[in-house]
């Protein structure tokens, strides 16, 4: 808890000017925030965030890759949403998250392909 603490603040230095003994609190949050990060960047949850990172990275970075996983997410999403929303409770990852809410339906058409065809604006009035 105490590390999340040092990530509440938005050090926008509002604490320091009305401290009557004038301590840099902003300067503390930092190293604080420093200590959780090095901590975090050494443990396995840090490792498996970087390596999630660099692959959407990957992905975003790649037209053809991202095409791939966003068609992918849709027939997830379309075909196996409604099976995750009853199973989702007994899978640890999720399973948190589908307890207070269901995976959104998958719209008929991506953003981009609305885009494409000039529909844009009627997807977005639904």
């Amino acid at each position: 808890l105490a590390g999340d603490l040092a990530f509440a603040s938005t050090l926008c230095g509002a604490c320091y000017e009305v401290c009557p003994v004038k301590i840099n609190i902003p300067e503390i949050l930092i190293h604080l925030r420093s200590i959780h990060s090095d901590h975090k960047r050494d443990s396995v949850s840090g490792n498996l965030e970087r390596t999630s990172f660099g692959i959407v990275g990957i992905v975003m970075g790649n037209t053809n890759l991202f095409n791939i996983a966003s068609g992918s997410v849709s027939r997830i999403l379309k075909y196996g949403g409604p099976m995750l929303n009853r199973i989702g409770k007994y899978l640890p990852p999720i399973n948190g998250w589908v307890e207070s809410r269901n995976l959104p339906k998958a719209p008929n058409e991506s953003l981009r392909d609305a885009y494409r065809k000039g529909t844009l604006d009627a997807l977005l009035k639904k």
